[in-house]
């Protein structure tokens, strides 16, 4: 089997102001040290040994894991394909100006008449990512450091799914763990937005 490990990165200063990031490659706000660190010590606990990690380049996702990987000493290998939507020319606005009726009705499509990566979309990329780089790692351990909806995205990949998916809430510096056949490609997620790290520590 293989284990993918997904987080999500610390909160972001756009996060923190409730506005769209995607591809902008915002700072991170002071919280997100702290989560940063409390991830950073229950992968330490955890002690998965991980074999390869991936991560989106925007800084968000990188810093989020870089101390811990700087410890064992892994390499991360960035990827494009695991930058968040990219949401031009709505980035830097707020989340409540994305929302339109059109986007209500099936998010997972919505495209704002062309001007912005969907989820379908990003989901095809990420799946190009699974073939690529997770489907072929037998009996690996695999860490992977992106953003909320690429998170959406493997989901969408890796069950199927489509209209369901822009509604998952996933917490910033949250773990989720999938166990993937390499055989059947059958997935089954173990954990999904996994943040107790977080809650210990009153860092939701």
């Amino acid at each position: 089997m293989i284990d993918l490990y997904i987080v999500r990165h610390g909160e972001s200063v756009a996060n923190d102001e409730g506005r769209i990031a995607g591809f902008t490659d915002v700072a991170l706000s002071e919280k997100w040290k702290k989560q940063a660190q409390a991830l950073r010590e229950y992968l330490h606990e955890q002690d998965y040994n991980f074999d390869i990690v991936f991560s989106s380049p925007l800084q968000r996702s990188y810093h989020t894991i870089s101390d811990y990987c700087a410890d064992k000493n892994y390499t991360i290998i960035t990827d494009d394909r695991l930058k968040e939507l990219n949401l031009w020319p709505r980035e830097n606005k707020l989340i409540s100006e994305l929302k339109s009726e059109e986007y209500l009705e099936d998010s997972y499509y919505f495209s704002d008449n062309g001007n912005i990566e969907t989820y379908e979309q990003v989901t095809e990329r990420i799946r190009a990512f699974l073939w690529e780089n997770i489907y072929n790692q037998k009996g690996k351990k695999i860490l992977v450091s992106c953003h909320a909806g690429v998170t959406r995205a493997f989901v969408a990949a890796l069950n199927e799914l489509t209209r369901e998916v822009p509604r998952l809430f996933v917490p910033n510096a949250s773990i989720t763990h999938y166990k993937i056949d390499e055989i059947t490609r059958i997935a089954r997620c173990e954990q999904f937005g996994y943040d107790n790290h977080l809650r210990r520590k009153d860092l939701i």
